[in-house]
């Protein structure tokens, strides 16, 4: 079975913090750095704000968030799985 994986990046001047779930093919060091790289180059650590892996619930049908990251050197929380599914419209946005 393949595993999803997700990065969460903060965008904008609103500090939106947006998930992007893919592929155990893609790595998180990777995709998080395209993410959090500004238009002239300039990557920015500090824009990640979780990486890891995640698999949708086939009860609740929400997102649940486990394990680490190695490359970003992060672990999952609790919040992750909050802002995943608020973005997907599964939990109240308040």
């Amino acid at each position: 079975m393949s595993q999803t994986k997700y990065v969460i990046v903060e965008f904008g001047d609103f500090s939106v913090a947006q998930p992007f779930l893919f592929s155990e093919r893609g790595g998180h060091a990777e995709v998080a750095y395209r993410l959090a790289t500004g238009p002239h180059g300039d990557f920015n650590k500090d824009r990640i704000l979780g990486a890891g892996f995640c698999v949708k619930d086939r009860e609740t049908g929400l997102w649940k968030v486990y394990g680490k990251s190695t490359g970003l050197k992060m672990e999952s929380k609790p919040e992750d799985e909050t802002i995943i599914n608020r973005s997907f419209g599964l939990l109240d946005n308040y």
